[in-house]
């Protein structure tokens, strides 16, 4: 993932209180703002396969997402618009394709699951709350329709992120246990 700071997380944190202004979203927090790239899936002792995988081989993982990350160089992205997934509001990303290209060559490391919203399902986003109900959705979406583009500075990606979150909570805290500097 990609932390979001400064006057990007703040257009990003007003937002997500925008649209938790609507008794239909549950707004994310500011600390929980960020870029999925590519989730690892669930690091259990004994998996059955699908989304989880051992500890042993989510380490073996983020080692190898070192490789992806060598080469990289820092890049900017733009916040393009909001919009919608079925479950959730979201700020549209654009890095002329860069992200895509990075989740493609995570998702080709070797013992990496695929998940539901990869490859070619991936779209680069910023989540900014998620669906909780259908009261006053007819209003959201009205007001979502006079306020779908972003006026933001573009986000400076110079370091990717393998964090930690409990899924059993709605936009748990993110742990960081490794970081990948980008080097010019």
């Amino acid at each position: 993932m990609v932390r979001l700071t400064g006057a990007p997380a703040n257009t990003l944190a007003d937002l997500a209180d925008a649209v938790g202004g609507f008794d239909c979203v549950h707004p994310v927090s500011e600390e929980y703002l960020h870029v999925a790239v590519k989730p690892l899936g669930f690091v259990v002792d004994d998996p059955d396969g699908g989304d989880e995988l051992d500890p042993d081989t989510a380490d073996a993982a983020a080692d190898a997402a070192a490789d992806v990350f060598a080469d990289e160089r820092p890049f900017e992205a733009e916040l393009e618009r909001v919009n919608l997934f079925p479950d959730s509001v979201f700020a549209e990303i654009d890095a002329d394709g860069r992200f895509e290209r990075i989740h493609r060559e995570l998702l080709s490391l070797p013992d990496v699951p695929a998940l539901p919203n990869d490859g070619d399902a991936y779209t680069p986003h910023v989540t900014l709350g998620d669906f909780r109900s259908t009261s006053d959705f007819e209003y959201f979406v009205e007001w979502l329709e006079d306020n779908r583009d972003i006026d933001a500075d573009p986000i400076e990606i110079d370091a990717f992120h393998l964090v930690e979150r409990d899924p059993a909570k709605s936009f748990s805290s993110l742990e960081t246990l490794r970081t990948y500097e980008l080097e010019e």
